[in-house]
C-alpha cells in the first residue's frame, strides 16, 4: 500500500509535471532544468546538494570551483525562476492542489498542499493523470484532438501572375505569413523549408497534414500586376480535407504590408487564437520585394548565397533601416563560409557588423540572434552562442533553425548529450521535411550516442528522397555502431552508387574500417590524397579511423588554423572518442574551450 509520504512525493512529481508542461515553461531549458533539479534532490532527501555552486556546475555546466560571486549565474536564474512560477500560479496554475515555491535567498523549494472543497487533501495520483493545456474555442475549428495545440502549416501559394518571375512575390508572401502566425502564442507553426518542400506535389490535404504533422493547412493564391494584387486564402482542416474559412484580398500592390497582417490575424481569428506581436519593418514596397527575392535565393542555395546577399544588400541600400534584411546578409554570409567562398576574417566581419545593425534596429528580432548564435560558435564563445541561440527560441518558439544549431552546434560539442537531442528532435518537429534539419539532427543525435533513434530517423530521411546519399552515410554509420557490420557495408554501397564517379568518402572508410575492411578506407585515403583534395576535416577522419593518430592530429590542427566552424563537432563524433584521451587533442579541445 502507497505511504502518505509516498503520496506527496507523487503529488509534487505531478505538480512538477503540469509546471513544465506549462505554456510559461515549455519553451525555456534553462528554468526546466533548474526546477526539476532542485525538487528532485529534496524529494531525494539530497538537501545538502542545493548549494548555488553545486547548482551551477549541475545544471548551468560550470566547470568545479567557479567563483558564484563573479559569475551570478545561479541567482540570476533563480530570480527568473521564481518570477515564471508566481506567472504560473497567477494563471494556469491558479487552481492547482499543490504549489511549488522557491523562498528568496534560498534554493530549496518548499510546497504548500491545500484542501479540496470538502476538505479533503487531494493528491494527483487519485485524479487525472492526463495533463491538457487547452486552447478556448478550438475545437470549434480544427474538432477533438489529444495534442495541446494546434499546428500550421502554410503551403506555397500559387503565382497565378502572368509573369513567372513573380514567383518570389508569392512564395515570399506565404513566408511572411508564416513568420507572422510563428508569433502566435499557443499555435506551432511548420517551418517554410517543411511546408514549400511539397510545393508542386499532387498530395491531397490529408497526405500533407500527414507528412507535416499539421492540423491545419493554410493555402493560397496570388495575382500580381503592376499595381494590383488578388490573393485568395483557404484554411483546410488536414484531417479530413474540410474547408473551414476562405477569403478573398483585392488590394493596391503598395498596400500589402497592410494585406499579409490583415491575411495572418484573420487565419488566428478563425483559430481562436490571438496574433503575437509583430512590427512592419519597411513601407518601402520596391525594399521589400528584394528582401523577397533575397528569401527566395536563399533557400534556393542559388549562386552558393552571393545571389541573396546581393538582393539583401540592395534592400538595405533602399532602406537602411530595415532590420531583417541585415539579418538576411548575415545568414547569407554564413552560408557562404560553411562552404569557403570566403576567407574566414572576411565573412566574420561582415555577418558580425550585420548582426550587430540588425539588433541596434530590432533588438526582438528572432533570426538576428540565431545568425549571432552561430558566429559566437566560430569564436568558441559557447555561453555567448548559448545565449544568443536561447534568445531566439525565447523571441520566437518556432525557430526550428535555432533550435537545431543549439544542439547541433553548441550543446552536443559541450557533452550535453540529453539537451541537444531533445533540441534537434524540437527542431525535426517543426521543420520534417528539410534536409539539413534531419541530417544535421541525425548528426547531433550519434554524437549523443543515440545509435537506434539516429538509425530509425535515417531510414526517415531515406524515405523522404533516397536520391540523397548523406542519409545512407549516416544509417551506415548508425548501424556500424550497433555492431551491425554487415547492414552497414551493404548500405554504404548504395551510398557509393550514388555518388559521381566512385568517389569514397570518409564515412565509407571509417565503416569499413569497424567492418574490418581497412583496405576499403585505405583506397578512400588514395582518393583523397587525389589533386582535387577534399577538405582536411576528411582527411582527419579517415586518419582517425585508421588509428592513425599523428596524421588525425596534423589534420585537426589544419583545421584549427583555418578556422573550420566544424571542427569542434567533429571532434565530438563517436569515431574520435579513442582520440580524446590524447595530450594533445585535450589541449586542442581546450583551445576550442570544449570541456575534457
Amino acid at each position: 500500500m502507497q505511504q502518505p509520504n509516498d503520496a506527496k512525493a507523487d503529488a509534487v512529481r505531478e505538480e512538477l509535471d503540469r509546471i513544465l508542461a506549462s505554456p510559461g515553461f515549455v519553451r525555456n531549458e534553462r528554468s526546466c532544468s533548474f526546477l526539476r533539479f532542485i525538487v528532485d534532490r529534496k524529494l531525494e532527501g539530497k538537501i545538502t546538494e542545493l548549494k548555488e555552486s553545486v547548482i551551477g556546475i549541475e545544471v548551468f555546466s560550470r566547470k568545479p570551483g567557479y567563483d558564484t560571486h563573479s559569475d551570478p549565474v545561479v541567482r540570476m536564474e533563480a530570480s527568473r525562476l521564481r518570477a515564471r512560477l508566481s506567472e504560473y500560479y497567477a494563471g494556469p496554475g491558479a487552481n492547482d492542489l499543490v504549489r511549488i515555491e522557491i523562498p528568496k535567498g534560498a534554493y530549496v523549494p518548499q510546497w504548500q498542499v491545500r484542501a479540496d472543497k470538502e476538505g479533503r487533501r487531494i493528491w494527483p495520483r487519485l485524479a487525472t493523470a492526463a495533463v491538457t493545456l487547452v486552447v478556448v474555442g478550438i475545437a470549434v475549428i480544427i474538432g477533438t484532438r489529444t495534442s495541446t495545440k494546434p499546428t500550421i502549416a502554410v503551403l506555397p501559394f500559387l503565382n497565378l501572375s502572368s509573369d513567372s518571375d513573380n514567383e518570389y512575390f508569392s512564395t515570399g508572401l506565404a513566408d511572411e505569413i508564416t513568420g507572422l502566425l510563428s508569433l502566435t502564442e499557443g499555435l506551432d507553426v511548420i517551418a517554410r523549408s517543411s511546408s514549400f518542400a511539397l510545393k508542386d506535389t499532387k498530395l491531397d490535404a490529408r497526405e500533407i497534414g500527414k507528412r507535416l504533422n499539421a492540423t491545419v493547412l493554410v493555402e493560397g493564391s496570388v495575382q500580381k500586376s503592376s499595381d494590383r494584387l488578388k490573393i485568395i486564402i483557404q484554411l483546410i482542416r488536414a484531417a479530413d480535407a474540410k474547408h473551414l474559412w476562405s477569403k478573398t484580398y483585392e488590394r493596391d500592390a503598395r498596400d500589402v504590408f497592410v494585406t499579409q497582417e490583415e491575411i495572418a490575424a484573420s487565419i488566428v481569428s478563425e483559430l481562436r487564437l490571438k496574433l503575437g506581436g509583430w512590427r512592419r519593418y519597411t513601407e518601402d514596397p520596391q525594399a521589400f520585394e528584394l528582401y523577397l527575392r533575397g528569401r527566395h535565393a536563399y533557400d534556393r542555395g542559388e549562386g552558393g548565397g552571393r545571389r541573396a546577399l546581393q538582393f539583401f544588400e540592395q534592400a538595405t541600400a533602399r532602406d537602411a533601416s530595415y532590420a531583417p534584411a541585415y539579418a538576411g546578409i548575415a545568414n547569407a554570409v554564413l552560408f557562404m563560409q560553411m562552404r569557403r567562398q570566403l576567407p574566414y576574417d572576411e565573412a566574420h566581419r561582415r555577418a558580425t557588423a550585420a548582426v550587430e545593425r540588425a539588433l541596434d534596429l530590432d533588438p526582438t528580432l528572432s533570426e538576428a540572434y540565431t545568425a549571432l548564435g552561430e558566429i559566437k560558435t566560430w569564436e568558441y564563445a559557447w555561453l555567448e552562442a548559448e545565449r544568443a541561440f536561447q534568445r531566439a527560441i525565447e523571441l520566437n518558439p518556432n525557430d526550428a533553425r535555432a533550435h537545431l544549431n543549439i544542439g547541433y552546434f553548441v550543446l552536443a560539442p559541450l557533452g550535453r548529450s540529453e539537451e541537444a537531442a531533445r533540441e534537434v528532435r524540437r527542431a525535426v518537429i517543426l521543420d520534417p521535411l528539410s534536409y539539413e534539419t534531419n541530417e544535421e539532427g541525425l548528426m547531433t543525435l550519434l554524437m549523443s550516442g543515440l545509435y537506434r533513434e539516429a538509425e530509425d530517423g535515417a531510414r526517415k530521411a531515406i524515405a523522404l528522397d533516397a536520391r540523397r546519399f548523406s542519409p545512407h552515410q549516416l544509417l551506415a554509420r548508425a548501424l556500424s555502431f550497433q555492431d551491425k557490420h554487415v547492414e552497414a557495408m551493404e548500405t554504404i554501397r548504395a551510398v557509393q552508387r550514388l555518388l559521381p564517379g566512385g568517389v569514397r568518402g570518409w564515412q565509407t572508410g571509417c565503416v569499413a574500417v569497424r567492418a574490418g575492411r581497412r583496405d576499403e578506407a585505405l583506397e578512400a585515403l588514395q582518393q583523397n590524397d587525389a589533386p582535387a583534395a577534399p577538405p582536411n576535416r576528411r582527411l582527419f577522419m579517415l586518419y582517425t579511423c585508421l588509428g592513425d593518430k599523428g596524421r588525425a592530429l596534423e589534420y585537426a590542427e589544419k583545421m584549427f588554423a583555418e578556422r573550420d566552424p566544424l571542427l569542434p563537432t567533429f571532434l565530438t563524433y563517436p569515431e574520435t572518442a579513442w582520440l580524446r584521451a590524447d595530450t594533445e587533442l585535450t589541449a586542442l579541445r581546450h583551445r576550442l574551450a570544449l570541456p575534457k
